[in-house]
């Protein structure tokens, strides 16, 4: 399979802080960040192959402030060949996140100096970023087969960052184990996240947003990628759902599911009537757990019904041990 192409588009910022990204295939174009960042145009999202498409989160809505405390905004590379990117605290000190992410053109090069890194973590206005929420990075790690040359398989990546993030800051999300495909069959309720564009070649979010989608057959998403190599169902997954997707700039964020661990009772007071005590109703309220199962890979188009996302299957054997390796 030929290599991806790189659409070197990009879009002028305003507004100081303000973070605008655009996908091309399977890489970016630099991007304006808050705090004094060294990107002024342009940005990244969902990588796609040639067929020239990509995703972020469409059909989506805001998230609020420390509901998602596993969400992980970056930037990194020079000026000319930066990107911006999402990914997921998976511990204290790591980021999981798409190789393609991590390096020009989709990945095909070297990674980017880990000093070129800026983490924003634990923030969901990203206008809003104080240094607290600020990381750098010390170390990238690869999937060892990922050659994009061949196909997206092994997609995945982690960061190390330069210190722990405080737990006031930001908590990791539990991930599937090997072989775990509890969520993987067709239908399954999933979310995905980030501040990639809201439409196909539409303006991207400041605002963490999220969409729920489904999980989609491997057969169904073999059929619609069907050229050689293109869809792997052992190392990927699909999802979508009408007018909901990833899209441009949500590239390395995470796909994930809600498993309900608990229950909590809450009080809710009703209306005060005259010379009447308030009453107090009693209701069960789920306790929900999040589980990563997917990271934002590839896909044609944002939300078009014949394409869902393509996402890295984290419960496949050869991603989770490389992930489990790399964080120790």
């Amino acid at each position: 399979m030929s290599a991806p192409l790189v659409d070197q588009l990009a879009y002028a910022l305003s507004g100081v802080g303000t973070r605008r990204r655009l996908v091309g295939v399977l890489a970016a174009v630099p991007l304006a960040s808050a705090l004094g960042s060294r990107f002024g145009n342009g940005a990244m999202a969902k990588g796609r192959r040639p067929r020239h498409a990509q995703p972020e989160i469409v059909g989506g809505h805001p998230v609020p402030q420390g509901e998602l405390p596993f969400m992980v905004y970056y930037e990194t590379g020079p000026q000319d060949t930066g990107v911006a990117c999402g990914g997921s605290l998976v511990t204290p000190r790591h980021v999981l996140t798409a190789a393609h992410c991590t390096g020009p053109d989709g990945g095909h090069n070297p990674p980017f100096l880990t000093a070129d890194y800026f983490v924003a973590i634990g923030e969901v206005n990203l206008d809003r970023l104080g240094q607290e929420n600020i990381f750098g990075v010390v170390e990238v790690s690869r999937h060892p087969s990922w050659d994009p040359d061949v196909s997206q398989a092994f997609d995945v990546a982690v960061l190390e960052l330069d210190r722990d993030v405080p737990a006031g800051i930001g908590t990791p999300v539990a991930f599937v184990g090997s072989g775990d495909d509890r969520f993987n069959g067709a239908g399954q309720p999933v979310v995905v996240s980030g501040w990639g564009r809201t439409s196909d070649g539409g303006n991207s979010s400041s605002v963490l947003l999220e969409a729920d989608i489904a999980v989609v057959s491997d057969a169904d998403c073999a059929a619609a990628y069907n050229r050689p190599g293109e869809f792997d169902p052992n190392s990927m997954i699909c999802a979508g759902a009408p007018g909901r997707d990833s899209c441009q700039g949500d590239s390395g964020g995470p796909l994930f599911a809600q498993v309900k661990v608990g229950e909590r009772i809450e009080k809710i007071k009703g209306k005060k009537k005259k010379g009447k005590k308030r009453k107090v109703k009693k209701v069960v309220v789920p306790i929900f757990e999040n589980t990563q199962i997917g990271i934002v890979s590839f896909g044609q188009g944002c939300a078009d019904p014949d394409f869902p996302g393509v996402y890295a299957e984290v419960s496949d054997p050869a991603i989770n041990n490389f992930i489990t390796g790399a964080i120790g």
